[in-house]
């Protein structure tokens, strides 16, 4: 809010609108899967620092991957990259992965669905040093992060920011930050849980 007044007011707009829209939706669905994380947060950085592209892992049913890709269409550019694995419960006819994203946004969406270990090799070479925001919600297993920093830091930005998801189940951020001497970090609660978010900063 203090960062832009107006643009945090549409911000929550949407997050309001979009709350009542996915229950609607998610009421039609039989098996009990994960909610949205704070999308809302995705939403407002992609609106205020306009990247061209942005790299997600962990789509579910596409909570935050609908809030990026709606926030890139009202900015008129960009594109969305998403890496995730299907549901390994549900049958191959009832598979949920990215339902609440509205046709109308996938233009502007890769979205690929073999597990990060194969999904990041496929992120286009062009991105590299171009990927400005980097959300991470994805294997809760420490060397599945590890091993997903090491793939994605050569495609971030100097002014990059990167958000990880429940970060309260090990010291992987903890260790993230101390390694890359990172300052510009915050931590922020949402729905009980708490997420991690970098601002990268590098001297060119």
């Amino acid at each position: 809010n203090s960062l832009d007044e107006n643009l945090w007011e549409e911000t929550m707009e949407y997050f309001n609108k979009f709350e009542k829209t996915s229950t609607e939706i998610l009421k039609g669905i039989k098996h009990k899967v994960g909610g949205g994380g704070a999308y809302h947060l995705l939403y407002f950085l992609t609106r205020k620092y306009q990247p061209s592209y942005i790299v997600e892992t962990g789509v579910a049913t596409g909570f935050t991957s609908s809030a990026i890709l709606e926030a890139l269409e009202i900015n008129k550019s960009g594109y969305l990259f998403s890496s995730d694995y299907p549901y390994p419960f549900l049958r191959e006819d009832e598979n949920y992965l990215g339902i609440l994203v509205d046709e109308r946004l996938k233009k502007r969406w890769m979205l690929y669905c073999e597990g990060d270990q194969f999904n990041l090799k496929k992120i286009p070479d062009l991105w590299k040093g171009q990927v400005d925001i980097f959300h991470y919600d994805s294997s809760k297993w420490y060397k599945d992060k590890k091993r997903c920093m090491q793939t994605i830091s050569p495609y971030l930005s100097k002014k990059a920011f990167i958000i990880f998801d429940d970060i309260q189940d090990d010291l992987f951020f903890y260790d993230l930050v101390n390694k890359n001497n990172y300052i510009n970090f915050k931590i922020i609660e949402f729905k009980n849980k708490y997420l991690g978010l970098i601002k990268i900063n590098k001297l060119m």
